[in-house]
């Protein structure tokens, strides 16, 4: 089993969990796929150094007014953050397409996210990539569940799309009451 072993100040920089947001990997496939919170994932070693994670969907209810998702980065200089995300009301066109990026899988720690409703700042929350002490993030497909608050996104309900750039919804048809972004982690052979 490979190991991710960061300094204990920069985990505290990011706390295991979060009220209000949930990351989750799809395990299974087919009708049988379901969302599984990262905690109760088994850590799988990609048997690659690097990973390309590929943005597939995002998308904010009515009710939230901008949100910033920054994937965090252990540098020898800290923890450094990287924008994967954003998205304004008030913005004219979405500032987030569909995009990828490669990242050394070692290097990245977690996900900062920045939340503001129409009626309150919501402020700063994180999830951490690290289950318990040494786990990597795996291959296959992923959604960070964004709530407006700070209960606790449950998907037990919530359906995996047939595709990854399809829309998350639940699964009796109807959209969610929480924001979304999902994305997809593949091994990349150097």
């Amino acid at each position: 089993m490979a190991a991710l072993s960061i300094p204990l100040p920069l985990l505290a920089a990011i706390p295991a969990t979060v009220s209000g947001v949930t990351l989750a990997r799809c395990v299974g496939e087919g009708p049988a796929a379901q969302w599984t919170a990262l905690a109760a994932c088994e850590a799988v070693c990609s048997g690659s150094e690097r990973v390309r994670i590929d943005i597939d969907a995002l998308a904010f209810p009515d009710g939230y007014e901008s949100v910033a998702i920054d994937a965090m980065f252990v540098t020898e200089n800290g923890l450094r953050p990287f924008r994967m995300a954003s998205f304004r009301r008030d913005a004219i066109s979405a500032l987030s397409k569909p995009f990828g990026f490669e990242a050394g899988r070692a290097g990245l720690a977690g996900l900062r996210i920045e939340r503001r409703l129409r009626d309150r700042e919501v402020g700063t929350a994180a999830s951490s990539l690290i289950g318990g002490v040494h786990t990597e993030i795996a291959p296959g497909r992923y959604v960070l569940a964004i709530g407006s608050g700070d209960a606790d996104v449950s998907l037990a309900n919530v359906a995996v799309p047939a595709q990854p750039a399809d829309a998350v919804v639940l699964r009796d048809g109807n959209a969610p009451a929480f924001g979304y972004l999902t994305f997809t982690v593949r091994a990349i052979e150097v």
